[in-house]
């Protein structure tokens, strides 16, 4: 009763459970910026990929054309 009360300042109605709700939160958040960082590192590649011609980063991904894999 008074314990959980005085450690855990949030409001504890029967039949919810905050830590869920907070779990699925903090879940939630970790996957958009999770997503978000996945994004711009697949920008940021394509743009390395695109200025720089060289094939050195990934040789087995076949390319547009099918010219020689400079090693």
């Amino acid at each position: 009763g008074q314990d959980q009360r005085q450690e855990f300042s949030l409001p504890d109605p029967p039949g919810t459970k905050w830590w869920v709700v907070l779990l699925l939160v903090v879940g939630v958040v970790f996957a958009i910026v999770l997503v978000g960082l996945v994004v711009c590192f697949i920008k940021y590649c394509l743009r390395l990929r695109r200025q720089l011609p060289l094939r050195r980063i990934h040789p087995e991904v076949p390319d547009d054309d099918p010219g020689p894999v400079v090693v």
